[in-house]
């Protein structure tokens, strides 16, 4: 009986339809879900416009069917696509809010991301293939702040700061000196 609902939702969520949500006091609307953070749940009408409401304002089953939605494990970087540059889930016309892998060949974790409503958003950390971190990026709401860079032995690279629409920029060789240009720091 889970096993049926489950995958139901799962389909559901995957082509973002809309669903009737049911409020505590009986009230009925059709809409899409679109996230739910710290208790608040985004839903979308059929009009384009998107309201809060409180979770405990929800029915039990709108609160389980919530809870069925939760990916904390995240999505495979490639079950997402980026029309205009906004990242979604195949399929779906609700722009994705979560955690995304992208791994090399061997299966070796590639890249994590981090996205909100579709834009870049939280802390980004790309590895080698060797498996030393590669660099890490700082985003919020589509807006990137600090990135740093490692070379492949582990010594810092780089260290890129964007603030108020300017680039202050640091390198280092791999044996951790200080150099000037962008061309001696893949020494």
């Amino acid at each position: 009986m889970i096993i049926p609902f489950l995958a139901f939702c799962l389909v559901a969520t995957c082509n973002a339809e809309l669903r009737t949500w049911t409020a505590v006091n009986g009230k009925e609307v059709e809409a899409e879900f679109v996230s739910n953070e710290k208790e608040i749940v985004k839903l979308k009408l059929k009009s384009g416009k998107v309201f809060e409401v409180p979770a405990n304002k929800l029915s039990k089953e709108d609160n389980e069917f919530i809870g069925s939605l939760a990916k904390p494990e995240g999505v495979n970087y490639n079950e997402l696509e980026f029309p205009k540059g906004i990242a979604f889930l195949k399929g779906s016309d609700t722009p994705y809010t979560g955690k995304a892998t992208y791994y090399y060949e061997n299966g070796q974790k590639r890249r994590e991301e981090y996205y909100k409503d579709g834009k870049f958003h939280g802390l980004w950390t790309e590895w080698h293939k060797n498996g030393q971190k590669s660099r890490e990026e700082n985003w919020k709401d589509g807006k990137i702040g600090l990135m740093v860079g490692w070379h492949e032995n582990g010594q810092k690279e780089s260290e890129w700061n964007y603030k108020d629409g300017k680039i202050s920029a640091k390198y280092w060789n791999s044996k951790g000196e200080p150099v000037d240009s962008e061309e001696e720091s893949s020494k």
